[in-house]
C-alpha cells in the first residue's frame, strides 16, 4: 500500500492523533488505530472510547492555539492545526467525527 508523501510529515500527523486520542481519553479507555489499504491509497483511522467532544469543539479543531476548555492536559493548541497542515499538504481527506463503535471521537484520514 504505497501512499505518496514526505515521511517525517506523515510520521507527525500519526503521532500527533494517536497521541490525542490517548492523551485525552480518560484512564482505561480503549484507543483503536486502523491502517487499511483502499485502492490509490490507505486509510488512517484512530477512534477512542473518551468523553468525546461536542460539535461546536469538534468544528474549530484545527483553529491554531484553541484548546476544549476543562480538560487538565497541557498543550499550545497546535496540534491539530499542525495535523490539517499536513494533511491539506498531501491533499489527504481529514475527518473528526463521534466513534460509533467507542463513543469517543473517530478521526479518519485517507490518503492517496
Amino acid at each position: 500500500m504505497p501512499v505518496n508523501g514526505l515521511e517525517t510529515l506523515l510520521e507527525v500527523l500519526l503521532r500527533n492523533v494517536v497521541d490525542n486520542a490517548i492523551r485525552y481519553a480518560p484512564a482505561g479507555a480503549q484507543v483503536q488505530v486502523q491502517l487499511q489499504p483502499e485502492p490509490g491509497g490507505a486509510v488512517l483511522c484512530v477512534e477512542d472510547s473518551g468523553p468525546g467532544m461536542s460539535d461546536a469543539d469538534m468544528a474549530r479543531l484545527g483553529e491554531r492555539f484553541f484548546r476544549v476548555l476543562g480538560t487538565e492536559q497541557s498543550g499550545s493548541g497546535l496540534g491539530w492545526s499542525i495535523v490539517r497542515r499536513i494533511a491539506a499538504l498531501h491533499h489527504a481527506d481529514l475527518s473528526v467525527q463521534r466513534s460509533p463503535g467507542l463513543g469517543g471521537l473517530r478521526v479518519t484520514v485517507r490518503l492517496a
